[in-house]
């Protein structure tokens, strides 16, 4: 019987908890940039679980790469299939510069056995730990062209290889033989999510109250990361590691769910949240604090959104 994407979220709790990472709430108010989000120590993790990994949109994985960067985390999905065949275990895949890995991979990943063999156009690769290359090539006294001949592939070749280009499976394989070792660099998601570009700029945006917010916001000296799959608009951070999560709320009475959603995300994002209506009039008979756009603008002149953030825990 044909596991479904519902069992997978299953799955993917059951071996993070049973690992020690705290795990999100399963119910994150109909999400659809991630599912989960988990966290052991320093490591984080935000998870996209997809049956068939061909359905990842790009407007997903920009959001997933944004919220990952704001919060120091590692973007991943974890998938099942695609539309050639079922996803191999040990072989990391990509789809919008987002790592991939099926159920059994991620499960080697967090026991430590990081793979280091990704699937590109054309076939499968291995990253080379160039230094390490070079040293087991000098410990038997080859030089790079006795590997040359002897591995079958040019001198060039082996230079990039020891500069730390990948290589073909097979190619790395050779290699191997050769020097009786493993020549292969561990990939690790969390330097992929770090390496990745994200778009901190609020780009042109059609909702006026929502750029005004976004821009006082940039002008305390924030980035901001627009989403529109998450109940939040934006995460927010800055360089010595304050991040809220950004809800811009206009009815109140008829986002009461969304802001409920706003509060619990941001918990899972381990992150502060920051609530800012356009009505002129404090809002002080809710759990949650909302502040005016006033109130914003004040504590933006002064270049400190703290003692915003700091009355909200107060709440």
């Amino acid at each position: 019987m044909e596991v479904t994407r519902k069992e997978m979220i299953m799955d993917t709790v059951f071996i993070l908890s049973s690992r020690g990472y705290m795990v999100s709430d399963l119910d994150l108010a109909g999400l659809t940039a991630y599912d989960l989000i988990a966290r052991k120590g320093g490591e984080r993790y935000v998870i996209k679980v997809l049956y068939n990994i061909d359905t990842f949109r790009s407007e997903v994985a920009r959001e997933m790469i944004s919220i990952s960067k704001a919060i120091d985390a590692g973007a991943v999905v974890i998938g099942r299939r695609s539309s050639v065949g079922e996803l191999e275990q040990g072989v990391m895949y990509f789809r919008h510069d987002v790592p991939i890995l099926s159920l059994e991979s991620f499960e080697d990943y967090v026991d430590g056995n990081k793979p280091v063999i990704f699937s590109g156009p054309g076939g499968y690769y291995m990253p080379i730990d160039g230094e390490r290359m070079r040293r087991l090539r000098e410990s038997l006294g080859y030089s790079i062209g006795q590997v040359s001949s002897r591995a079958g592939i040019s001198r060039r070749s082996v230079s990039l290889y020891e500069a730390g280009s990948a290589a073909t499976v097979e190619v790395a394989e050779k290699i191997e033989s050769l020097l009786n070792d493993g020549i292969g660099r561990e990939i690790d998601i969390l330097q992929i999510t770090r390496n990745s570009k994200s778009e901190s700029s609020t780009g042109d945006m059609a909702d006026s109250f929502l750029r005004e917010v976004f821009n006082l916001i940039q002008k305390a000296g924030y980035d901001i990361f627009p989403t529109r799959k998450t109940p939040y608009d934006a995460v927010a951070c800055e360089d010595h590691g304050d991040v809220f999560t950004l809800g811009a709320i206009r009815m109140i009475r008829d986002e009461m769910a969304r802001i409920r959603a706003i509060v619990k995300a941001s918990i899972a994002l381990e992150s502060e949240f920051l609530l800012v209506s356009d009505s002129e009039k404090s809002i002080t008979n809710l759990p949650e604090r909302i502040f005016t756009i006033r109130e914003l603008e004040t504590s933006c002149k002064n270049g400190d959104l703290r003692p915003l953030l700091e009355k909200n825990r107060q709440s």
